[in-house]
């Protein structure tokens, strides 16, 4: 993660002290960035997703398709996939490659999205307009991710900018979570060593 992309606000410091408000040296996030910020509902909890919308998109989906400002975002199906989510429940889908169109000038962003289901509430949403001073962001495995797309007070819902920790570029560290976490034996065959460092697009 590199903090500098979006300037500083009191969230890229240590133990986040209330310092000053805003950001200094701002910069505003690009679609299609992944980021780390701060929840909204608890300021001590990273999150990482991918920022889909900025102040005045509209953002949808509709049937399983994202849609940004009424555009239907182009996705091509690239493999069929298993996983298994943290509850151990073995999820089968289709991995996807989409395509975002670019904010500020900057060239479409592609990347890969996991997706097993058209429906539910997520799947088919109301239209979201971001408000000023605030970001959309979602989750590559859609049906999987607690993101903006959930308003309700326990909900993400949309993002200040103030919440922004800096941009995600590289894995450091991914784990299957199979077994508990005490079970120290099975730790090396838990991490995903293909992961490891690789870069985040």
């Amino acid at each position: 993660m590199t903090k500098f992309d979006y300037g500083w606000s009191r969230y890229a410091i240590p133990f986040a002290p209330p310092l000053f408000d805003g950001r200094i040296a701002g910069k505003s996030p690009h679609r299609g960035d992944v980021a780390v910020f701060r929840y909204t509902h608890d300021t001590s909890i990273d999150y990482i997703k991918r920022i889909i919308g900025l102040p005045g998109d509209r953002i949808a989906m509709r049937e399983g398709r994202l849609y940004v400002n009424d555009q239907l975002i182009d996705r091509k199906p690239l493999r069929p996939y298993e996983i298994r989510d943290e509850n151990r429940r073995l999820l089968s889908g289709i991995l996807y490659e989409e395509v975002l169109p670019g904010s500020d000038g900057r060239k479409p962003v592609t990347h890969d999205i996991l997706q097993w289901s058209q429906a539910g509430f997520a799947n088919n949403s109301e239209e979201y307009v971001v408000p000023q001073g605030y970001f959309f962001a979602m989750g590559d495995d859609r049906d999987d991710s607690a993101d903006s797309r959930f308003q309700d007070e326990d909900g993400l819902g949309y993002v200040p900018m103030e919440n922004l920790v800096g941009k995600a570029r590289f894995v450091f560290y991914s784990f299957d979570a199979r077994h508990p976490l005490w079970e120290i034996w099975h730790w090396p065959a838990e991490i995903r060593w293909s992961r490891l460092f690789s870069v985040v697009k």
